[in-house]
């Protein structure tokens, strides 16, 4: 599930780590009266706070993996999450293991966690790259997290912009998520992903909507048709629906809010980037 992150700011919303295991047991600690005290102590010789590479489960090999994931090696993938690290800024420790996509996609996932006393202080995502049903290698993000110290600095936004940037640039031709949680279905339409599963549910249900709204004198029938006629044109009629204002009123949060829908957006798609992009580089 993907925790909303576009509560016009950075939310802190419930978030299940990936596994408990992200750190091992026996990882020692920064000594007490460190810059770093606190921290988990990084593996492998680096230096406190620097990005970590941890495995979990058994990694694809060998065909499996060759056939999944056509001209790249495991070591692509460590270097996507290095990179994903460094455009960030934070020092997160990652973990890479096998993952599934919403509707058990295999694929390999990335998690992000950065090291603190406690879980509400520590920003942590999540995703997984998978091979999409038209074949295409895509990045499915799972949530995003942003810790109690850094809310409200656009750090959600942030992550979201050097996420889609990085998977674009390691061969990612989309990135996708579950539209959720009250109101993820209208921010990410607003951010321009386009519904690609259990879109006629999402019409079906903005139509009875969009009678209450007419019945309630909310809104004129002439806009209700409107919005109608733009959802029969295809599922990017839901940007319609989300742009939708009536007298001051945000319309398009009324008819969305509480729905959920499975949503992609391509990199290729220039109406659609540019509404990410415009999203992405607003002031939170």
């Amino acid at each position: 599930m993907v925790r909303d992150l576009a509560r016009f700011g950075d939310t802190a919303w419930p978030f299940t780590p990936l596994a408990r295991d992200f750190y091992s047991p026996d990882q020692p600690r920064v000594p007490a009266g460190s810059p770093e005290g606190g921290q988990f102590q990084p593996k492998d010789g680096a230096t406190a706070g620097s990005a970590t590479l941890q495995k979990g489960g058994t990694f694809l090999k060998g065909s499996a993996f060759d056939e999944m994931f056509p001209g790249k090696s495991e070591a692509d993938f460590e270097k996507m999450a290095s990179d994903m690290v460094a455009s960030s800024g934070i020092k997160f420790e990652v973990r890479i293991a096998p993952g599934k996509g919403d509707f058990g996609e295999p694929g390999v996932q990335l998690h992000f966690k950065e090291p603190g006393p406690t879980s509400d202080e520590t920003t942590q995502w999540y995703g997984t790259f998978l091979i999409s049903d038209d074949g295409e290698m895509v990045f499915d993000l799972g949530g995003i997290k942003v810790g109690d110290s850094k809310q409200g600095a656009g750090v959600a936004r942030s992550l979201l912009k050097d996420i889609a940037s990085t998977a674009q640039a390691n061969g990612a031709t989309a990135i996708q998520l579950h539209a959720n949680i009250d109101v993820g279905a209208y921010a990410w339409a607003r951010a321009g992903f386009v519904p690609y599963a259990k879109w006629n549910r999402v019409k079906d249900e903005v139509t009875e909507r969009l009678v209450d709204l007419v019945d309630e004198n909310k809104i004129p029938q002439s806009m209700a048709d409107h919005l109608e006629a733009s959802m029969k044109t295809g599922s990017k009629g839901i940007w319609d629906v989300a742009d939708a204002r009536y007298g001051g009123a945000n319309i398009g949060f009324e008819l969305l809010k509480g729905n959920n829908w499975y949503g992609r957006l391509k990199f290729s798609d220039g109406k659609a980037k540019a509404r990410f992009d415009h999203y992405v580089n607003k002031a939170s």
